[in-house]
Formats: C-alpha cells, structure tokens, sequence
C-alpha cells in the first residue's frame, strides 16, 4: 500500500548538497544538521487519503535521533504538502531545481516529534 524510507541527514549527500544552496540564501540551512530526512514516501493511488501516508512518516520519525526532519516536495499546492502542513512542516525553501526534475521542489521542515491530530 505504501512505503517510506529516511536517514540522519549528511551535508555531504547529493540532496543537502542540492538544497544546501537554496536554504543559505534563505537563512535556514541549519536545518542541514540534526535532521532526519524523509527520503521517500508513498501511497498508493488506490489507498490515499486513509492515514497510512500519516502513520508511515510519523513511525519513522519517532524512531529518529534528531531533533527535526526535513523532507522535499514538488512545489504545488497537494494532498501531500497539506499532510506534510497538518505534521507541523513549514517551507524553508521553493523552486528549489533538482537536476533532471521536470518541476521545482519545495523544502520542508519540521521539528520532532511530528505534530499529531486529525
């Protein structure tokens, strides 16, 4: 139905070496360090909108040492930002270019533990 994977973020990555960029010149790339990012996750189409995209994020981040999670987005107003929203992420970054991305990605971050509710 759905999966989702993360790691202790790494400055050194490929992606913070990406973002990296994009959040210095919004003053927030302290969010780099002690941060668990959110490398992937999904649900599939058939079984969206039914918590499993919720309790898969929020299971792996109680597991996380650090104290935040950062996490990226295409950058369109979704469902998935709206749950991101709801977990207590906010932008720290927009039109942020992954190369060979078609669309801008929006940099997400949110202090742990993920905010809980409906």
């Amino acid at each position: 139905m759905g999966f989702v994977y993360g790691m202790p973020n790494d400055r050194t990555h490929w992606w913070s070496t990406v973002v990296e960029p994009y959040l210095r010149s919004n003053g927030v790339d302290d969010w780099l360090d002690d941060s668990f990012v959110i490398t992937e996750l999904h649900v599939h189409p058939a079984y969206q909108g039914r918590g499993i995209g919720r309790r898969l994020i929020t299971t792996i981040t109680d597991g996380a040492a650090q104290s935040r999670s950062i996490l990226s987005a295409i950058d369109t107003e979704s469902p998935a930002r709206g749950l991101y929203r709801a977990l207590g992420y906010r932008d720290l970054a927009r039109r942020v270019l992954f190369p060979s991305a078609p669309k801008p990605y929006a940099v997400m971050g949110a202090p742990l533990p993920l905010l809980r509710g409906a």
